[in-house]
């Protein structure tokens, strides 16, 4: 029996972790027919010794036989944890072609230490196992679109671990290209901050060499970030502007919360018409939980007012409820004229988000109103701002349209500005509309009653409506006697000091009066009970017996 043989039977008959060993250094460098019956002696044994073999000789298995050792799931990664250490360079290298085809995460740690070693092919391989192993943990999550503000699993943490290990020693492995995947995961390893700024530093000489050439997807946190630092800033806002594929745009949208920075967002604005949205209109293409975030991009974003507009309002046509409503609400971010008429459309149609659209409109007018009537500055030290008649009509639109805190808050608007809106609101006593006359007899109530409105209330006292008569007698009760009774008058263009009222009060008036408009308007009668009631609200004290009411009609008396 030739020696070979020999030793081949005495290995074959020695079942031990050592004896499965050395069977696997043998078939390092067998020849046929020695290698055949090894390998087929090393899948009998079928233990971790005997895999760790196996995969030192990946490169001659059959594919039946690879499928076979990949299969095993933990056996393998446990074996394959001792190949990654076996001492022949070329076991070294087929254990790593079995960590790139598996991508495990457990065995990362190992992947530092093969970036110092002495074979040229193990450290590059070890740098692409990592690499890929970084890129899938991150395209997983941008896939199943998972915001950046979620943390890593404990995977992924040691993946991130490995990252580290080898960021810190790269002055010592050289390996320069495993920069890429610790910048994929920048926002869990502050670390590359530290290596890029460190004096001197070849990690910084390596990323203003290849940062273009690196342009990818999985950069959006390193990229978003460099927004704030002057010497990345321009690469950044370029290649961030370019970017337009589906996978491109998840990852901006993924990392949304970054604009909460106000240095990124506002060198966010410096990307002058970004590609992002130009091939995805609708977004289908994009993970279902980050759609809501696009609108903040498109108003972030240096696009101009009318390109903001017309990609806000295809999304407020969107299936997708979410981004509609998102689009909804940051039409109030852009120029008023480009989204008001866009509010409106989506107020008046049949949308499920139309009361939301009417309430974001009302909200702007109201907003736009207050600094036109109250907060715009005077054009000299003792001039007023009159409104003009479009502006007044606008806000009497709203006043006579809207309910609850919409319509409080239009009335407060004209209460604050009443010195500059009284010749306005004295018209609308004597308008031929009862709704006008109804409408200005809350703003009395509030601001008191100035002197240029006090003519037009004492003649609504005779109105032709028995209702508003008695509407404007209460009210005029309340702010006390007129000049002509010998009280001071209020000086012309001076309110009275606007009414304190208590919230359940103004609640109260608000209600009544809104239910007497309703009757005025559509001429029905008007219980008696609610003027005595509106009586007691406004003048604080019940009406006197002395003076009955009979029967009240919406018409004229």
């Amino acid at each position: 029996m030739a020696l070979v043989d020999r030793v081949y039977e005495l290995l074959a008959g020695g079942q031990t972790p050592d004896a499965d060993r050395a069977l696997g250094v043998a078939a390092l460098d067998a020849g046929s027919p020695y290698f055949e019956r090894i390998v087929a002696l090393l899948f009998s044994r079928a233990n971790v010794a005997s895999w760790a073999g196996l995969i030192g000789v990946y490169d001659r298995l059959n594919d039946e036989q690879r499928a076979a050792l990949r299969a095993e799931g933990e056996r393998t990664i446990d074996a394959l944890s001792a190949a990654l250490r076996a001492r022949s360079p070329a076991a070294r290298c087929n254990a790593l072609q079995v960590q790139l085809e598996l991508l495990t995460p457990r065995v990362a740690f190992i992947l530092p230490d093969l970036l110092r070693d002495p074979s040229v092919e193990v450290r590059e391989q070890a740098t692409g196992v990592l690499r890929a192993l970084t890129a899938q943990f991150v395209e997983n999550r941008l896939n199943a679109g998972t915001s950046g503000t979620a943390p890593p699993t404990s995977e992924q943490r040691t993946v991130c671990d490995a990252l580290l290990a080898a960021l810190r020693t790269i002055d010592l492995h050289l390996c320069v290209d495993v920069l890429e995947p610790c910048l994929w995961c920048s926002e869990w390893i502050a670390e590359v901050w530290d290596a890029i700024d460190r004096p001197r530093s070849r990690a910084a000489h390596v990323l203003s060499e290849n940062l273009a050439r690196w342009d990818d997807a999985k950069l959006a946190p390193f990229l978003l970030r460099a927004l704030a630092r002057n010497d990345l800033r321009r690469d950044a806002q370029r290649l961030l502007g370019s970017w337009h594929t589906s996978l491109e745009v998840t990852a901006l949208l993924a990392h949304s919360h970054l604009l909460d920075d106000e240095e990124i967002c506002r060198n966010v604005a410096g990307i002058k018409e970004p590609a992002w949205f130009a091939n995805l209109a609708s977004l289908e293409e994009i993970a279902a939980p980050l759609r809501r975030f696009a609108p903040r991009w498109v108003c972030a974003a240096g696009y101009a007012s009318f390109q903001k507009a017309a990609i806000l309002q295809r999304w407020t046509r969107a299936r997708d409820p979410d981004l509609a409503l998102a689009a909804i609400q940051h039409l109030e971010r852009i120029d008023m004229d480009e989204a008001l008429p866009i509010l409106r459309r989506v107020a008046e149609s049949d949308s499920r988000h139309r009361q939301a659209a009417a309430e974001l409109l009302v909200r702007m007018q109201i907003e736009h109103l207050e600094r036109s009537l109250v907060n715009v500055p005077h054009r000299d030290a003792g001039a007023e701002r009159a409104p003009a008649d479009a502006e007044f009509a606008s806000l009497w639109g709203l006043l006579r349209r809207t309910k609850g805190a919409s319509h409080r808050a239009l009335v407060e608007i004209v209460v604050a500005g009443l010195a500059r809106v009284a010749p306005h609101v004295a018209a609308k006593i004597e308008s031929e509309d009862p709704l006008d006359r109804v409408q200005a007899i809350e703003i009395a109530y509030y601001s008191g009653v100035c002197e240029v409105i006090r003519p037009a209330m004492e003649r609504l006292v005779r109105d032709p409506l028995e209702a508003l008569r008695r509407l404007a007698d209460s009210v005029m009760r309340s702010v006390g006697p007129s000049a002509a009774s010998g009280a001071a008058p209020t000086p012309a263009g001076e309110t009275a000091r606007g009414r304190v009222v208590s919230a359940a009060q103004r609640e109260r008036f608000s209600e009544v009066l809104r239910q007497i408009a309703a009757r005025v308007h559509s001429g029905r009668p008007i219980e008696p009970a609610l003027l005595d009631g509106l009586y007691e609200i406004i003048v604080g004290t019940p009406r006197p017996k002395s003076e009955p009411a009979p029967a009240m009609k919406g018409g004229p008396a």
